[in-house]
């Protein structure tokens, strides 16, 4: 959900997290969620950025979803990032092959961070990446979904 959304116990330790959702509005039609995960007051990266970047293009055609989970990692509930990003050529309509990653939060000592879980290229091609995480990961599709009703979101 936009603005900050309160975990307690966001990785199995007891400490509280927050997710930040916020909207970056680019000069063109397009813009980008921008997601900033904390643990206390620490920010934690992902792949060497605090901020975790989406790609909706113009919604119907989704280049990168970036969505996220409670679950289990080794036996204490965590929070896990999902992404799928679509791999688009020129035009971001057809579809394209579409990358599926996988991370969990956990604290390493003293640290928190992302560790990679899964990552795969999907067999089939995607529209829409929302679509390609729903096919891929049986994960629902986002309230916010204005693709294509079909298996690949074309």
């Amino acid at each position: 959900m936009p603005g900050i959304n309160v975990l307690p116990n966001i990785a199995g330790t007891a400490e509280e997290g927050s997710i930040a959702q916020l909207w970056r509005q680019n000069n063109k039609v397009r813009g980008q969620h921008v997601f900033l995960v904390k643990v206390g007051d620490a920010a934690i990266p992902l792949e060497g950025r605090e901020q975790i970047i989406d790609a909706p293009d113009v919604g119907d055609d989704m280049i990168r979803s970036v969505r996220f989970a409670r679950g289990d990692y080794h036996g204490r509930p965590t929070l896990y990032i999902l992404i799928a990003s679509r791999e688009v050529g020129a035009s971001p309509y057809p579809a394209a092959p579409t990358r599926i990653q996988s991370f969990a939060l956990v604290k390493d000592r003293e640290t928190f961070g992302f560790t990679p879980i899964r990552s795969f290229v999907a067999a089939a091609t995607y529209c829409h990446a929302d679509a390609a995480l729903l096919a891929e990961l049986n994960f629902p599709l986002s309230p916010t979904y204005a693709g294509r009703i079909t298996p690949t979101g074309c």
